[in-house]
């Protein structure tokens, strides 16, 4: 068995005491217990309620409930902690004084060795320990900056420099692709095409116009406009960009339309249109009420639809401008997602991102 002295200063500046590689810094294969004199842990105690330095308060509050852990609780620990108790003023050696806190660590380790077999190793970061160690003796090691916590002063000094960071990083734009509320998924309804029924006891005239009438509100649901828009969310303009979509993997349709305008049977007529006075509508064709319609036609040729670039201004901070738009017929609607890229000046590579359209059947 080897025991190691650990001097106070070794839990207040270095990292925590039950994680360090003991085996490896005292270069040793046996089994390691940390000596922990009485006079060590009240120094900690005292740290603990010296409110001077929060550093070494905050750091030695910890290492106490790690200790009482361990030394009340018996929890469990990579290296075990045994305690030795004041030497007796008669036990001490030469040139050691019980009114010097190093030599009383000193003396409590040495008489508890007296009576232990094993090796007793002394740890310190103060050059004053280790002299008298040596000058005793025993065996020591200087601790390495490599296992040393940083200073007050370097962690304020390092969170400083992250929030520089962070703020060197807001002041370029961070463009993205979404939808007009800005999420990157839209769910659809599917639905299903209906028949569509007339009454048999219309003219053909009339059934023409419930024809042109029906598939013209019918359009209305079936497809459905889809926008696209780049967002930015960074505390710089974008400049002018390029923006890149791929729809390969979604299932659109492109959309045509014509006007169609058709005499009003007068049974559909309005209130309106049968008291208007015939004299005014010369202008409509042989004077009869008329209305317009649009029908949309499903164009199967999406090949100009699949892939799209294009330029577009700058966007400052906080905005969003639509880029695209495009229809999907929710009678065949599948679904898919769309890969886009930007490219924009201020920034050393493109923004890439994908968006998905959900389709619940």
């Amino acid at each position: 068995m080897t025991y190691i002295l650990l001097d106070t200063n070794i839990y207040l500046h270095c990292k925590a005491f039950d994680t360090l590689p003991w085996n490896e810094i005292i270069d040793t294969t046996e089994e390691v217990s940390i000596l922990l004199p009485m006079q060590v842990l009240r120094e900690l105690e005292q740290k603990k309620d010296d409110k001077s330095n929060n550093t070494i308060n905050r750091r030695a509050r910890k290492v106490c409930a790690k200790l009482a852990d361990l030394l009340l609780d018996n929890k469990d620990a990579s290296v075990s902690v045994t305690m030795c108790e004041m030497p007796p003023k008669s036990g001490f050696k030469q040139g050691l004084i019980m009114e010097v806190a190093d030599d009383v660590i000193l003396m409590s380790a040495i008489h508890f060795m007296s009576t232990k077999p094993g090796e007793l190793v002394v740890i310190s970061r103060d050059l004053p320990m280790l002299l008298k160690a040596k000058q005793l003796g025993l065996s020591y090691v200087k601790i390495t900056d490599k296992y040393v916590l940083p200073s007050e002063t370097e962690d304020n000094e390092k969170q400083q420099l992250k929030e520089e960071l962070h703020r060197l990083k807001m002041r370029m734009p961070v463009p993205k692709v979404a939808f007009e509320d800005g999420s990157d998924v839209v769910h659809l309804k599917k639905i299903s095409q209906h028949e569509t029924v007339i009454a048999e006891d219309l003219t053909e005239e009339e059934r023409d116009f419930c024809l042109i009438q029906e598939k013209a509100v019918s359009t209305k649901e079936r497809f459905c406009e889809i926008a696209l828009y780049v967002f930015n969310e960074g505390s710089a303009p974008t400049d002018n960009f390029t923006a890149q979509l791929n729809l390969n993997k979604l299932k659109i349709c492109k959309i045509s339309h014509e006007i169609i305008y058709s005499a009003v049977p007068e049974r559909y007529q309005s209130e309106e249109e049968k008291n208007i006075n015939y004299d005014e509508l010369e202008e409509w064709e042989d004077h009869e009420p008329v209305r317009q319609f649009i029908i949309y036609h499903k164009d199967d040729n999406q090949e100009d639809r699949k892939k799209y670039e294009a330029e577009f201004d700058s966007i400052i901070q906080g905005l969003h401008q639509p880029i695209y738009y495009f229809e999907i017929d929710l009678y065949e609607a599948t679904s898919g997602s769309i890969d886009w890229e930007l490219n924009i000046p201020a920034l050393p590579d493109p923004v890439r991102g994908t968006l998905h359209v959900v389709v619940d059947q």
